[in-house]
């Protein structure tokens, strides 16, 4: 959500450094550590440069759906929670159906026309849809800026840690799926 303060911003660097300094130590020393934001952000980065950007930002909607207490299917908790665009087949501020279709066409990153001159545009999802909604259906801000101190993070990493076996085994891993419990 658009929450973020110049200063949680500011923190959030500092921390974000000091979390990816952290991980690069533990490749150094041979450990293979998973942390969600870098993961994410690996594999966006190797399946966005080799393949293509994916056509959704989170799950909402477009590969998942979370059904509430009352029984209705919604794209997330977050709008179940606000009992907002439930995907019940039902008519809806006169949609007819909030359907996975409709929302892999809404909620579609490569077509956000304020992400198109981004460094990032190739790699980054956009994150959070609820937000997006929320925001005129663009992505947010302080979010796009949070992206780019991670994903810079996550560039950081994979340049200081090239060459250590390390990570060489954990982008192998990324890459081709190839986890097994010691990793999990």
């Amino acid at each position: 959500d658009d929450i973020w303060s110049e200063e949680d911003i500011r923190v959030f660097r500092v921390e974000c450094h000091r979390m990816a300094d952290q991980l690069i130590k533990y490749f150094d020393q041979g450990k293979i550590i998973v942390i969600g934001m870098f993961h994410l952000a690996i594999r966006d980065i190797l399946i966005g440069m080799t393949k293509s950007k994916r056509p959704w930002g989170c799950f909402a909607g477009t590969h998942g759906a979370v059904m509430s207490v009352e029984g209705e299917f919604y794209p997330c908790a977050r709008f179940a929670s606000k009992k907002l665009l439930p995907m019940s087949g039902k008519e809806y501020n006169g949609v007819e159906d909030y359907d996975f279709a409709y929302w892999q066409k809404q909620l579609n990153p490569q077509n956000y026309s304020k992400c198109k001159s981004c460094k990032l545009y190739k790699v980054c999802n956009a994150g959070c849809s609820y937000s997006q909604i929320r925001n005129g259906n663009q992505p947010v801000d302080s979010v796009c800026e949070l992206n780019h101190i991670f994903y810079d993070e996550t560039l950081r990493i994979a340049e200081e840690c090239k060459n250590m076996p390390a990570y060489i085994e954990y982008v192998k891993k990324v890459f081709t799926g190839g986890w097994d419990n010691k990793y999990l």
